[in-house]
C-alpha cells in the first residue's frame, strides 16, 4: 500500500512539473534597427528590449493585442509606423521596472496623424504604460 501512495505521489509531482514547465515561457529579446515590417505576436510575449530598438522609415512595427513590451532600461524610437491597437479586454503592456522618465518610446514620425486609410503613421491604443514616458516629436500626438 505504501508502494502505492508514494508511486502515486511522484506520478502527481511529475505532471505537476510537466504542466508548470509547459506554462513558462521565456522572453523574446529585441534591439537594433527595425528595417522590415515587424509584427509582435502575442504568442512570443513579453518583448524584452535588450538595447535601445529604432523602426525606419517607411517600416512599420504592428504590437497585437496582449503583448508585453519590457523597455527594460531603453528606448524605442519610432521613425516609421506604429499600429499598437489593443482591445479594452487584451491590452497591451509597456512596463519597466524602472521608474524614471530615462526610458521611452519616442515617436518621431513624420506623419502628423494616423491614416487608417493608408494603415500609416502612430497609433497606441487600449495601452497600459508602467513607468514610461511617452516622447513625441516632429507629429502631434
Amino acid at each position: 500500500m505504501r508502494k502505492l501512495v508514494w508511486l502515486l505521489l511522484a506520478i502527481t509531482v511529475l505532471v505537476s512539473s510537466m504542466l508548470f514547465v509547459a506554462n513558462v515561457h521565456a522572453s523574446t529579446p529585441v534591439d537594433g534597427i527595425i528595417t522590415s515590417d515587424t509584427t509582435w505576436t502575442e504568442t512570443n510575449s513579453p518583448y524584452t528590449l535588450t538595447g535601445s530598438l529604432m523602426v525606419n522609415p517607411g517600416v512599420t512595427l504592428t504590437i497585437e493585442p496582449g503583448v508585453t513590451v519590457d523597455l527594460s532600461s531603453y528606448a524605442i524610437m519610432i521613425g516609421g509606423t506604429l499600429n499598437s491597437t489593443g482591445t479594452s479586454t487584451n491590452k497591451i503592456i509597456f512596463q519597466t521596472p524602472y521608474s524614471f522618465n530615462a526610458i521611452s518610446i519616442q515617436l518621431l514620425s513624420t506623419s502628423l496623424s494616423w491614416n487608417p486609410a493608408l494603415n500609416s503613421g502612430c497609433v497606441i491604443d487600449n495601452a497600459v504604460f508602467n513607468s514610461v514616458s511617452i516622447t513625441v516629436s516632429g507629429c502631434s500626438p
